[in-house]
């Protein structure tokens, strides 16, 4: 099996590099002389041919809120996204069913035993006030918590305002067994006002990405 990648030199020819990768054998093309965009398409064609995907080092390593990306901005990313369920579900406020009046997460796996020193509440929490790794802003998220202690509700787009939220009753750390599918577990609960559970969605982050 062969794979090539072609670039253009500086006075505008071009130039190509090529390997060879012969079937069945375990020795490694030799990547002398590529670079840059010759690697991302040497990468696509040994993913065409061999059926194998490739991921770009982004995919893996992302700028985080915290020392761990798969403690902090997974939950993060995943409470935005149950946000989304309760905006599409009849429960946001708009539609027949009892409207969401509070927000629950519990943390289960490592999520919950090295949780508060990896800042997952905190990063669950601001989660569920809408904040994104993409958007992050240091500052309003400081702002944020502390709004949110003192208030203990969020309040997010799209969805009934002052949702009841208390950092120290809501974000619950199961120290039990962890939930299936990966040590770093979570479940989302959206609660109507009398505290019964309305939606519930469980969640793993399986680095670096994040399964329902």
């Amino acid at each position: 099996m062969s794979a090539s990648a072609t670039t253009a030199n500086g006075n505008g020819q071009q130039a190509s590099s090529s390997t060879a990768v012969q079937e069945g054998s375990s020795k490694r093309p030799s990547l002398t002389g590529l670079r840059g965009r010759d690697m991302m398409s040497l990468d696509e064609d040994i993913s065409r041919r061999s059926g194998i995907q490739f991921l770009s080092v982004l995919d893996v390593f992302k700028v985080g809120v915290g020392p761990s990306s798969s403690h902090t901005m997974g939950p993060m990313v995943a409470a935005g996204r149950f946000l989304d369920v309760i905006r599409q579900s009849g429960h946001g406020g708009t539609g027949p069913g009892a409207p969401v009046s509070g927000l629950r997460v519990t943390l289960y796996g490592s999520l919950a035993f090295t949780g508060a020193g990896h800042a997952t509440d905190r990063a669950a929490v601001l989660g569920l006030a809408g904040f994104q790794p993409a958007t992050y802003d240091a500052e309003l998220a400081e702002r944020a918590l502390a709004e949110i202690a003192a208030s203990k509700a969020v309040s997010v787009p799209g969805l009934p305002t002052a949702m009841r939220l208390d950092p120290l009753t809501d974000v619950v750390f199961n120290y039990g067994p962890p939930l299936p599918g990966h040590a770093n577990g979570l479940v989302f609960q959206a609660l109507d006002a009398s505290r019964n559970v309305l939606i519930e969605v469980s969640c793993v982050i399986l680095k670096p990405f994040l399964k329902r």
